[in-house]
């Protein structure tokens, strides 16, 4: 099934579009997953799940098609934004620009959380603060990844944000459902 005509357009590193009179530009975040987008919005910076709080430091590669290489390069790309940028935790459904303010925040005895700065993560960042190597990702990210496994709700999850939400069934009477895979190549284009 094809899902490129279910969106307008896709979205594209460097890619510039205005929200109302403010002037937005496309960041690619490929890491954590094979697909993912942040937001340049004025000094304020929109991300996906690959950098969560300094504290947690950054997303496992426990998805399909998902890369510590390409992690890793995401992260120094943000890492050389100004240092007075904000960033804000998001959620990103599918390649589409919809920007929930929910976020992957997971305080370990401090107060939830959702913005942070580009110099408190170059300096806090449990993972990738200060000048961490690729070797040094890879050995953080990908083993953890591979033990957590695919995520349990994955496969409904894409299909129902590829097809913006709608079900599957073409016929009103059927009942709603999304397919579920016995087997699933990791490799995506």
């Amino acid at each position: 099934e094809d899902f490129a005509e279910s969106f307008d357009e896709l979205p594209r590193d460097g890619k510039e579009f205005h929200l109302g009179s403010l002037q937005c530009e496309i960041i690619d975040l490929r890491g954590y997953t094979p697909k993912s987008i942040g937001v340049l919005v004025g000094d304020n910076f929109i991300g996906g799940d690959n950098l969560v709080m300094p504290d947690v430091g950054t997303a496992p590669v426990d998805v399909p098609g998902g890369s510590a290489s390409a992690l890793y390069s995401f992260v120094r790309k943000i890492m050389t934004l100004p240092r007075h940028y904000r960033r804000l935790q998001s959620f990103f459904i599918a390649w589409a620009i919809i920007l929930t303010m929910a976020g992957h925040d997971y305080p370990n005895k401090r107060d939830s959380s959702s913005v942070t700065t580009v110099k408190e993560r170059n300096e806090t960042n449990k993972h990738v603060g200060g000048e961490t190597s690729m070797a040094s990702v890879e050995s953080m990210r990908v083993k953890p990844g591979a033990e957590l496994g695919t995520p349990r709700l994955l496969h409904a999850s894409l299909q129902m944000n590829l097809r913006r939400r709608r079900d599957a069934s073409a016929d009103a009477k059927s009942p709603r459902c999304v397919r579920v895979p016995i087997a699933m190549d990791a490799k995506l284009p």
